[in-house]
């Protein structure tokens, strides 16, 4: 497998030999990888949220989840 350095070497020689129009697509190629890679650190800042929860509350959400969909039915009919 190629460093880190001779991969972006061989990506740079490549990218001098485009097209100006080429050029375009590579900057928006690259901003959707930048855009990917913002939403997966935001994903990750909610890592342990639920760390210290309430064990009630966990139930509640999960134990009791039909009881508490099928109660807030009633509520809308």
């Amino acid at each position: 497998m190629l460093k880190a350095n001779d991969l972006r070497k061989k990506i740079q020689r490549k990218i001098d030999r485009l097209s100006d129009d080429k050029l375009k697509d590579i900057l928006k190629y690259l901003r959707k990888l930048e855009k990917v890679n913002d939403n997966k650190e935001e994903i990750l800042a909610l890592a342990g949220s639920w760390e210290n929860i309430d064990q009630n509350l966990i139930d509640d959400l999960t134990i009791n989840l039909n009881k508490n969909r099928n109660k807030g039915k009633r509520d809308y009919e």
